[in-house]
């Protein structure tokens, strides 16, 4: 079978919008800058921005939003052919201040959301079969028919022996409690090769208070490995072989903390697909992430190959 895709993501789309003006109250900004967002949509822009062919399987809705979305992904060269509209839903639209350290206020609007109306047609037509990698995330659990579809999309990569990566991705506000959020995970990670998530997220998708228990529960279910983020500690990687390795991190000026772990993602697979090892892939990851907070935007503003290979050499090398 051949391959036409590296990488397919499935699952959010989002229209963020950013204002002009670091460290400045929400009330205050009058200018506001523009980006593809949504964890998946972000992932496939930095991979494909990294080199790797990438498609994105999501709904957008049948207006100027919809048509930004499938606009902005062209001008990536990312194939629009799987990007749905969706009639009678809205697209996801993310409004903040940032104001860094950490901090900003985000106004979202998620209601009727595009991308949870895929469906099995939808997982069909996708090219899931001739992607090397099937990549999705929590938030295409948080409701039908998206979440049957993913478990349906999961299967099928499995059953034509894709690598299927799971992108924790627990968002709080948007789920009715933290046991609904970890069933719905826990019953797709049987068809799972690699988890990537917080900690806060491993422990979520567990039901534990204790991530080396976490962890292992994890591990217990997944074909190969468990990519724990930790930020400006860099992150760690363990293995159902029983191997634990903690990645040094790199520096990073944050200026905009969503997307850094999409960024992440986005680099680890690029290491993933050009075969290196676990450890130099989540190392690689680390810099895309490092780079990525430091910027104003998502997935508009991902790095390229050369801008994150230089910033390694900056800075001692893998």
């Amino acid at each position: 079978m051949s391959d036409s895709y590296d990488l397919l993501c499935m699952g959010r789309s989002t229209l963020d919008l950013f204002g002009n003006t670091l460290g400045a109250d929400f009330t205050a900004q009058r200018i506001f800058r523009a980006y593809l967002g949504g964890s998946p949509m972000n992932i496939c822009v930095g991979a494909h921005r990294l080199g790797l062919k990438t498609a994105m399987l999501t709904g957008v809705s049948d207006d100027e939003v919809g048509r930004y979305i499938r606009q902005a992904i062209r001008e990536e060269g990312i194939t629009d052919d799987y990007v749905l509209t969706k009639p009678g839903t809205l697209t996801n639209i993310v409004i903040g201040a940032l104001q860094p350290p950490g901090g900003g206020q985000f106004a979202v609007y998620h209601a009727a959301n595009a991308d949870l109306q895929l469906n099995f047609e939808d997982i069909l037509n996708a090219p899931i079969p001739q992607s090397k990698v099937f990549l999705f995330t929590g938030m295409c659990l948080l409701a039908e028919p998206s979440r049957s579809a993913t478990y349906f999309a999961a299967e099928r990569a499995q059953a034509h022996e894709r690598n299927v990566v799971m992108d924790l991705d627990y968002r709080p506000a948007m789920w009715d409690s933290v046991r609904t959020y970890g069933v719905y995970t826990r019953a797709v990670l049987p068809h799972v090769d690699i988890v990537i998530g917080t900690e806060d997220e491993v422990l979520a998708a567990t039901g534990t208070d204790d991530l080396t228990a976490a962890v292992i529960t994890l591990l217990s279910v997944v074909k190969r490995a468990v990519l724990v983020k930790r930020g400006v500690e860099g992150c760690e990687v363990y293995t159902v072989q029983g191997a634990a390795h903690a990645i040094p991190p790199f520096p990073a000026e944050e200026v905009n903390i969503m997307g850094a772990g999409d960024g992440f993602a986005a680099g680890f697979l690029y290491g993933y697909l050009r075969g290196w090892t676990l450890v130099k892939s989540a190392r690689f990851a680390n810099a895309c992430g490092a780079i990525q907070v430091s910027t104003h935007g998502t997935g508009s503003e991902m790095p390229a190959l050369s801008v994150v290979l230089d910033f390694i050499d900056e800075h001692g090398g893998f």
